[in-house]
Protein backbone atom coordinates (compact mmCIF):
# COMPACT_ATOMS: atom_id res chain seq x y z
CA UNK A 1 0.00 0.00 0.00
CA UNK A 2 1.39 3.36 -1.00
CA UNK A 3 1.64 5.99 1.74
CA UNK A 4 0.20 9.44 0.94
CA UNK A 5 0.98 11.23 4.19
CA UNK A 6 3.12 14.35 4.08
CA UNK A 7 4.53 13.75 7.57
CA UNK A 8 5.82 10.70 9.36
CA UNK A 9 3.31 9.56 11.99
CA UNK A 10 4.51 7.56 14.99
CA UNK A 11 2.86 6.03 18.04
CA UNK A 12 3.02 8.53 20.87
CA UNK A 13 0.96 8.85 24.03
CA UNK A 14 0.78 12.55 24.86
CA UNK A 15 -1.71 14.05 27.30
CA UNK A 16 -4.05 16.17 25.19
CA UNK A 17 -6.69 18.64 26.28
CA UNK A 18 -9.14 19.66 23.62
CA UNK A 19 -12.31 21.65 23.18
CA UNK A 20 -14.58 23.10 20.56
CA UNK A 21 -13.40 26.75 20.40
CA UNK A 22 -16.89 28.21 20.92
CA UNK A 23 -17.47 26.13 24.08
CA UNK A 24 -16.04 26.27 27.58
CA UNK A 25 -15.89 22.54 28.34
CA UNK A 26 -12.44 21.00 27.93
CA UNK A 27 -11.95 17.25 27.58
CA UNK A 28 -8.80 15.21 27.78
CA UNK A 29 -7.26 12.06 26.42
CA UNK A 30 -3.93 10.49 25.56
CA UNK A 31 -2.95 10.58 21.89
CA UNK A 32 -2.57 7.38 19.89
CA UNK A 33 -0.11 8.77 17.36
CA UNK A 34 1.21 12.10 16.12
CA UNK A 35 3.04 13.72 13.24
CA UNK A 36 3.96 17.23 12.22
CA UNK A 37 0.69 17.31 10.30
CA UNK A 38 -1.80 15.96 12.80
CA UNK A 39 -2.77 13.66 15.61
CA UNK A 40 -4.95 10.61 16.25
CA UNK A 41 -6.88 10.62 19.53
CA UNK A 42 -9.29 8.28 21.30
CA UNK A 43 -12.27 10.26 22.56
CA UNK A 44 -15.49 9.69 24.52
CA UNK A 45 -17.99 11.00 21.97
CA UNK A 46 -18.17 10.98 18.20
CA UNK A 47 -17.68 14.21 16.29
CA UNK A 48 -18.40 14.93 12.64
CA UNK A 49 -15.61 15.41 10.12
CA UNK A 50 -14.88 19.06 9.54
CA UNK A 51 -15.31 20.11 13.17
CA UNK A 52 -12.46 22.31 14.43
CA UNK A 53 -10.91 21.64 17.84
CA UNK A 54 -8.50 23.64 19.94
CA UNK A 55 -5.72 21.30 21.09
CA UNK A 56 -3.24 21.76 23.89
CA UNK A 57 -0.40 19.35 24.68
CA UNK A 58 3.11 19.36 26.04
CA UNK A 59 6.24 17.65 24.83
CA UNK A 60 8.48 16.61 27.71
CA UNK A 61 11.39 18.81 26.62
CA UNK A 62 9.25 21.96 26.44
CA UNK A 63 8.32 24.17 29.35
CA UNK A 64 5.22 25.58 27.65
CA UNK A 65 2.45 23.62 25.94
CA UNK A 66 1.80 23.63 22.22
CA UNK A 67 -1.56 25.12 21.30
CA UNK A 68 -2.94 24.34 17.86
CA UNK A 69 -6.23 24.19 16.02
CA UNK A 70 -7.09 21.08 14.11
CA UNK A 71 -9.87 19.88 11.85
CA UNK A 72 -11.31 16.40 12.28
CA UNK A 73 -10.79 14.52 9.02
CA UNK A 74 -12.23 11.17 10.12
CA UNK A 75 -14.05 9.54 13.04
CA UNK A 76 -14.39 5.84 13.70
CA UNK A 77 -16.00 3.67 16.36
CA UNK A 78 -13.74 1.48 18.53
CA UNK A 79 -14.28 -1.40 20.95
CA UNK A 80 -12.91 0.63 23.87
CA UNK A 81 -15.59 1.18 26.54
CA UNK A 82 -13.94 4.33 27.95
CA UNK A 83 -13.04 6.00 24.65
CA UNK A 84 -15.46 4.47 22.11
CA UNK A 85 -14.35 6.74 19.24
CA UNK A 86 -11.10 7.64 17.54
CA UNK A 87 -10.55 10.79 15.51
CA UNK A 88 -7.91 11.84 13.04
CA UNK A 89 -7.14 15.54 13.29
CA UNK A 90 -5.08 17.57 10.84
CA UNK A 91 -3.43 20.72 12.17
CA UNK A 92 -4.91 23.76 10.42
CA UNK A 93 -3.41 26.44 12.63
CA UNK A 94 -0.10 25.77 14.36
CA UNK A 95 2.98 27.89 14.82
CA UNK A 96 5.60 26.62 12.33
CA UNK A 97 8.12 26.51 15.20
CA UNK A 98 5.78 24.21 17.14
CA UNK A 99 5.37 21.94 14.10
CA UNK A 100 9.17 21.76 13.90
CA UNK A 101 9.35 20.94 17.62
CA UNK A 102 6.90 18.07 17.11
CA UNK A 103 8.92 16.66 14.21
CA UNK A 104 12.18 17.01 16.19
CA UNK A 105 10.57 15.30 19.17
CA UNK A 106 9.50 12.38 16.96
CA UNK A 107 13.02 12.04 15.56
CA UNK A 108 14.67 12.18 19.02
CA UNK A 109 12.30 9.61 20.52
CA UNK A 110 12.91 7.19 17.69
CA UNK A 111 16.69 7.71 17.37
CA UNK A 112 16.26 8.38 13.69
CA UNK A 113 14.31 5.16 13.14
CA UNK A 114 10.80 6.19 12.27
CA UNK A 115 8.12 4.38 10.33
CA UNK A 116 4.78 5.09 8.78
CA UNK A 117 1.74 3.96 10.69
CA UNK A 118 -1.59 3.08 9.13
Amino acid sequence: MEEHRQHIRVSKALTISYKIPSQFITSGCSSKNISGGGICMPIMQGYASGLVLELKFKLRELSVPIIAFGKIVWTRKTDNAVFPFEIGVTFIEIDPRDRYKIMSHIQQDNSGVVKWLE
